[in-house]
């Protein structure tokens, strides 16, 4: 099994096997054993697990560190802790859409995602706007648009609530059996919930799309679209710029680590988490942070994290 830091760490290529289903259909303690449909190279985290050395140090609720390549867990804290994920919610979304839409495709904003409430973040579409499936996955990950997120989703689904569906059937799919989602952007519900262990899983998937990396690695974007009104049509401007510091050059990687980019995610009640993938020496890693108090400590962590990937990654 997966242990911290790569001490006596094998690599599980299995799935949870003969599943035993708790309330609502989540499934409860499920053993471990092998399935040929579940991927190779996955981490794997048991719920016993000790948390890494060092945890301490770690202002968030929970983190983890794992090298994509092989699935070595190199560092881990409370990854089986439920947590609220925010907008790192986007990132399930904008995987199932690519998996499911078609992204050269436009779509037409209804009065279904337009969201009413004060204090989120939204890209100011407007009913009856046509917008391209680029413009919009650009929007929900690198502005953080909640509108932009819902309109995404119905690239994959019909209407939010069968994308809530299968959110949840595709999240189980890849053993994100520790979560359960209601929406497509993370705006807070009690029953929208995931852990560190299951954003990995899900980044980790999300990641095998080129078009998701893409977007993830830009620093700014900008579009434009037409918006039709009673008066006339007109051209409608849109520029998106990525929050990750790394990327702004207002923090700094050590040096043999290119930070690729990644998502955050805040609400009052869920604070902030962070998912973020980095390269080095030609080997990718995913970093998630959860409920960390402030930017500052999310950004401590991460720094922390970071340094826990090698120099040289043939010796871990």
């Amino acid at each position: 099994m997966m242990c911290s830091c790569g001490e006596g760490t094998s690599i599980l290529n299995t799935f949870y096997g003969d599943l035993q289903t708790g309330e609502e259909g989540r499934v409860a303690d499920a053993p471990l054993s092998r399935a040929d449909s579940f991927a190779s190279k996955i981490a794997v985290v048991p719920a016993d697990a000790a948390n890494s050395e060092g945890s301490e140090r770690v202002h968030s609720d929970a983190a983890l560190l794992v090298d994509v390549s092989d699935g070595t867990v190199l560092f881990q804290k409370n990854v089986h802790k439920r947590e609220y994920p925010a907008s790192t919610t986007k990132i399930l979304t904008s995987m199932l859409a690519l998996k499911y839409g078609d992204a050269s495709a436009s779509r037409k904003i209804g009065e279904e995602v337009i969201i009413h409430e004060d204090n989120v973040v939204l890209c100011d579409f407007r009913v009856g706007d046509v917008i391209p499936f680029d413009i919009l996955i650009n929007a929900a990950l690198l502005r953080s648009g909640n509108d932009a997120a819902a309109a995404l989703a119905l690239f994959a689904a019909p209407t939010l609530e069968e994308f809530a569906e299968l959110m949840n059937k595709e999240a189980r799919e890849i053993g994100a059996t520790e979560s359960n989602f209601v929406n497509p952007h993370g705006l807070y519900d009690d029953n929208h919930y995931t852990t560190a262990y299951d954003m990995y899983l899900i980044c980790n998937e999300a990641i095998k799309y080129d078009k998701f990396v893409k977007v993830l690695s830009t620093v700014k974007y900008q579009n434009s679209f037409t918006r039709t009104t009673a008066y006339g049509e007109y051209t409608i401007g849109c520029e998106y710029t990525s929050g990750n510091l790394y990327l702004q050059g207002s923090a700094q990687a050590p040096d043999h680590i290119k930070v690729l980019g990644g998502k955050a995610g805040y609400t009052e009640k869920a604070r902030r988490s962070y998912v973020m993938l980095v390269e080095s020496n030609g080997r990718r890693y995913i970093i998630v942070t959860m409920r960390a108090e402030s930017n500052d400590d999310m950004y401590a962590d991460l720094d922390f994290l970071l340094q826990h990937i090698p120099d040289n990654n043939l010796e871990h």
